[in-house]
């Protein structure tokens, strides 16, 4: 679902003045913000090329993306890449963990619309705070990515690994068997048949991670998380079936504000 930029509340007595506010107060924290310690996963990497295209990766269920961070985040992307796009999962893939986890699947589905939701706001109140006039188009959930020919031939490989490929389906439950078990402490023994679910997140991220720059058509992109992904080091190591280009790079990216 697209978020229009160009509504104005000024017609409704009281809000356009809120809304300044709002606004003010952003900026104020924006101007604020401390540069990020940027780690670029391999060195030679740190070039002009790396700063034509930058893809940011916001996560549901996640407290280190606060208003304020995201704001910070924005600021440093738009002043570090000449194109910038915020990815995250859409409904549908936020909802797949919950759903392991016993979730009935339409409760799933509707907590994870209002959770998505709300993140895709933040980041638009975080762009239009640094001047973009039109942020909609600059965030994509994985489901509006499934349109693209690049995004959905790789999602298909990648489905068709994990049906028959033993390494790599016990990968990606090892992967999927850890992220639950770090949503849920209490949650002691992870059976195979949650963790094929949850791992229907993982597998819509991958395309994302193994050739960004080609799904948005730009010659270079970075890939730019908080923390590392495991899966990145498999790639740059090409033991995974796409191989590893000076196209698709990654920077670990944490952004640390005044109370951490």
């Amino acid at each position: 679902m697209s978020h229009s930029s160009d509504v104005s509340f000024a017609h409704v007595p009281g809000l356009a003045d809120v809304e300044a506010d709002v606004e003010a107060d952003v900026k104020a924290e924006v101007v604020g913000a401390t540069a990020p310690k940027v780690k670029w996963l391999l060195p030679e990497w740190e070039d002009s090329l790396a700063l034509d295209h930058g893809i940011i990766g916001v996560s549901p269920f996640n407290s280190y993306f606060s208003q304020e961070r995201i704001h910070h985040i924005a600021h440093w992307a738009l002043e570090t890449f000449s194109h910038v796009n915020f990815v995250l999962p859409g409904a549908e893939e936020a909802s797949c963990n919950l759903i392991a986890r016993g979730w009935p699947e339409g409760k799933a589905r509707r907590k994870c619309r209002n959770i998505v939701g709300s993140l895709r706001r933040k980041v638009i109140t975080a762009l239009s705070a640094v001047g973009v006039s039109d942020p909609s188009t600059m965030i994509q959930e994985f489901s509006e990515l499934a349109d693209n020919s690049v995004y959905r031939r790789i999602r298909d490989e990648a489905d068709i690994l994990f049906a028959g490929d033993d390494w790599f389906r016990s990968y990606c439950l090892e992967i999927a068997t850890e992220t639950l078990l770090r949503r849920d402490p209490k949650t002691t023994r992870i059976t195979t048949e949650q963790a094929a679910i949850a791992a229907q997140y993982f597998l819509a991220e991958i395309p994302v991670l193994v050739a960004g720059n080609e799904i948005y058509g730009k010659g270079t992109s970075t890939v730019c998380y908080h923390r590392e992904v495991p899966f990145v080091a498999l790639y740059l190591a090409n033991r995974l079936p796409w191989p590893a280009t000076l196209s698709q790079r990654f920077a670990v990216v944490e952004h640390s504000l005044g109370c951490d």
